[in-house]
């Protein structure tokens, strides 16, 4: 029934990044859709991670709108895999691959419903420290500067400014494409809104 659909959907994610053996799996926010996560749906949760975990796949992730981080008390996972940005400040994560070739993740986390800021203007240029930069940005794209959001505002232009090699964003439930190279996107929701 429909009220599967969102475990199935991403069990079925897993499933492929298991099968094409990705280099790593990043999460940009609104892993649930409510504050209030139910027992059943973590435990789900963990247990894909952990699928992820037997197949040294990292995953790299950040916490949304929908599913902030309340009194500043995140859900921790105890997998080796998993490397969660908790932090409302800017922070990075560097992973090296399996092949030897590391990457710099770039994010933050929302530890409050709305976040007005532009948090983008915190986010480093690339220095190219590591072989590849990729930041993970939940918010909403603005049209210019002044436009005002709730939810971390950024113009595409602020993105290309930070010589990222690629931007995985979170928020829009919509999968689009806003840039081909670098590579600048909205993921969306697996299983679909409608």
């Amino acid at each position: 029934p429909l009220i599967e659909a969102p475990y199935q959907a991403f069990k079925r994610c897993v499933s492929i990044a298991i099968n094409q053996n990705v280099d790593a799996v990043t999460i940009v926010g609104d892993i649930y859709d409510s504050s209030k996560q139910t027992i059943y749906a973590q435990h789900f949760f963990s247990k894909e991670l952990e699928r992820l975990d037997k197949a040294n796949i990292p995953v790299v992730l950040v916490n949304g709108n929908h599913d902030f981080i309340q009194n500043e008390q995140p859900i921790t996972y105890s997998y080796n895999n998993v490397h969660q940005l908790t932090s409302e400040d800017v922070g990075h994560i560097d992973l090296t691959l399996k092949n030897k070739e590391t990457i710099r993740f770039y994010g933050f986390s929302y530890n409050r419903r709305w976040i007005p800021e532009r948090k983008i203007e915190e986010f480093p240029i690339n220095q190219g420290q590591t072989d590849y930069t990729i930041g993970l940005l939940h918010g909403d794209l603005s049209s210019s500067t002044s436009n005002p959001t709730n939810y971390s505002p950024f113009t595409i232009q602020e993105l290309l400014s930070k010589n990222y090699d690629y931007w995985a964003l979170g928020h829009i439930h919509l999968a689009m494409t806003l840039n081909q190279n670098p590579l600048i996107q909205y993921s969306g929701t697996i299983q679909g809104r409608n």
